[in-house]
């Protein structure tokens, strides 16, 4: 699977920068739903059977987040 969009990579406890939070905040509030973070899709990912997890950072604070899921 892989998923691109604005995924707030906060592992490590360091904050997001200050324009991706703000872009977070337009997501929550332009779209039913929220701004899912690289860890609440890793969770959702790994409950749903996927293995192999991984965060790429991509341009203009968006990334791309992709998982394999063996049968």
């Amino acid at each position: 699977m892989a998923i691109f969009s604005c995924h707030p990579d906060d592992r490590g406890g360091h904050p997001s920068p200050a324009a991706e939070a703000e872009y977070s905040v337009l997501l929550t509030a332009g779209y039913e739903g929220c701004c899912y973070s690289f860890e609440d899709i890793r969770t959702m990912l790994e409950d749903a059977g996927f293995e192999q997890i991984g965060y790429h950072k991509s341009i203009c604070n968006r990334s791309l987040v992709v998982a394999r899921k063996t049968t």
